[in-house]
């Protein structure tokens, strides 16, 4: 592709060779998620770490302007959701992306609880 075409996130996942559901290995999580590690930077999965690349794809095409990872919400309650990335675009808008490889019950619940950090119209997941 060339270097000013936008790519959808399977397209760059399957450029960069990032495999997106690794065998289930002794001592992987029961999500069978694995630890990646990018520019020096801990990514919880590889799902993650592509949107990761994904985003400074994005980056350097000036469609983002900047993005930050793991951004913590104050729900109130005592309960804190922390976001895998937070996305300010070119244009102002703001995308609020949680990248899942699979929608647990538990992480369902917990958005329900939290009331949801941000509005739906806004949230992205991926």
């Amino acid at each position: 592709m060339a270097g000013n075409e936008h790519w959808t996130l399977e397209q760059y996942r399957q450029e960069v060779g990032i495999d997106t559901k690794p065998a289930k290995a002794p001592g992987t999580s029961k999500m069978r998620n694995k630890i990646t590690v990018i520019d020096g930077i801990r990514f919880d999965s590889q799902l993650e770490a592509a949107y990761y690349l994904y985003l400074e794809h994005l980056k350097a095409l000036k469609v983002v302007s900047h993005f930050m990872r793991q951004v913590p919400f104050d729900c109130g309650g005592n309960v804190i959701y922390r976001l895998d990335f937070l996305t300010v675009n070119t244009d102002g808008s703001l995308d609020y992306v949680d990248v899942k490889g699979k929608r647990t019950q538990a992480y369902i619940n917990k958005k329900k609880a939290s009331g949801g950090p941000v509005p739906d119209n806004d949230y992205r997941g991926i």
